[in-house]
């Protein structure tokens, strides 16, 4: 999976101690331990498909609680059937988290984990059609 190096946590929650590089971080890890090479993106550039693994989350703030909407999905290059010359980045594997309410103080670490355990699902299904 190639290493994008764009904004995954809003900056409000960055401010409450959560950091795009440490979703990035928790995710890498937990790919390489599963033997799934992480690629950079030159190297992503040079593989077919130029995959990667996207993660994305949207936090809605209220007065008193916030909430959280994950979503990991795994994007590639694939081609049209009824016309291999078009070329599209598509959306090809996704799994999706929403709907926690969390204490302000309380988001950073419940985004975290959400992610984490997102990102296993990932995994998993990786790992079920690419086995070793």
């Amino acid at each position: 999976m190639p290493n994008r190096k764009q904004r995954i946590v809003p900056p409000e929650v960055e401010a409450r101690g959560l950091t795009t590089t440490a979703v990035r971080t928790d995710a890498e890890l937990r790919l390489r331990r599963a033997g799934i090479r992480v690629l950079t993106r030159e190297e992503s550039l040079q593989v077919p498909g130029t995959p990667y693994l996207y993660l994305n989350a949207v936090i809605t703030r209220g007065n008193m609680y916030w909430g959280d909407s994950l979503l990991v999905s795994f994007r590639q290059t694939v081609l049209l059937d009824r016309d291999p010359g078009v070329r599209l980045d598509a959306e090809t594997w996704s799994v999706w988290a929403g709907g926690g309410i969390y204490a302000p103080e309380n988001i950073a670490r419940k985004v975290r984990d959400g992610f984490n355990d997102l990102v296993d699902e990932f995994i998993n299904a990786y790992l079920a059609m690419n086995p070793k």
